[in-house]
Formats: structure tokens, C-alpha cells, sequence
């Protein structure tokens, strides 16, 4: 059994069709395996989901990033702030901005299922 095993997608939908154009040169795979973030941080997630769908035998893993895109919480956040320094404070913002944005892309698109 040849399986392609991947992570870090992080919404680049061009980056990953490029990784499954590479696969399908070298005469394909039998299973592909996914070990998480697939569609936090980048501007397809809608398109990273929707070549995934077309897999045959695909198996996923979630990762951190897209935990954060489900379960987006910003009354979490703030209760991981308190005595946080600033630089880390900024960073967790923009990390609950890019998911809300993530999260609202794949809802409009009838994704979020």
C-alpha cells in the first residue's frame, strides 16, 4: 500500500493541489493521510475542503489550527490573558481573527459540517 502522508496545509489550496499533481506524477497512492491544520490561516480554506472531498480514501487528523477554527472562542482567549505579555497577547488576537475569518468562509460556503 503507497500512502501520501501530509500536514500544515493551512488553507493554501495551491499549494495543495501542486502536492497532489506531484502525487498523481509518480503513478498516485492507494490512501492519503492527513495530520492536521488544513484550513487555519490561509485565503482557501473553502478550496483546501473541497480538494480533499475528492479523495477516495482519505483519513484526517485534525490539528490545533483547526480545532481553533471550530471551537473559535474568543471568552477562552481572554481567560488565557490575564499577566500575558503583550507581543503574546497581539499574536493570540490575530491567531482568533484568522480562525473567525477561516470559520466564516467555510460556513458561507456550506462547509462547515
Amino acid at each position: 500500500m503507497r500512502a501520501a502522508v501530509f500536514s500544515d496545509v493551512h488553507g493554501n489550496a495551491i499549494a495543495l493541489d501542486a502536492v497532489r499533481e506531484d502525487i498523481a506524477s509518480v503513478g498516485g497512492v492507494d490512501a492519503d493521510w492527513v495530520i492536521g491544520d488544513v484550513i487555519d490561516m490561509g485565503s482557501d480554506p473553502v478550496g483546501c475542503i473541497e480538494l480533499l472531498r475528492a479523495l477516495p480514501e482519505l483519513r484526517i487528523v485534525h490539528g490545533n489550527g483547526d480545532r481553533a477554527v471550530v471551537e473559535s472562542d474568543a471568552d477562552a482567549l481572554a481567560a488565557r490573558l490575564p499577566g500575558t505579555a503583550p507581543d503574546k497577547i497581539r499574536r493570540e488576537l490575530m491567531n482568533v481573527e484568522e480562525a473567525a475569518w477561516a470559520r466564516g468562509a467555510i460556513t458561507r460556503a456550506g462547509q462547515f459540517d
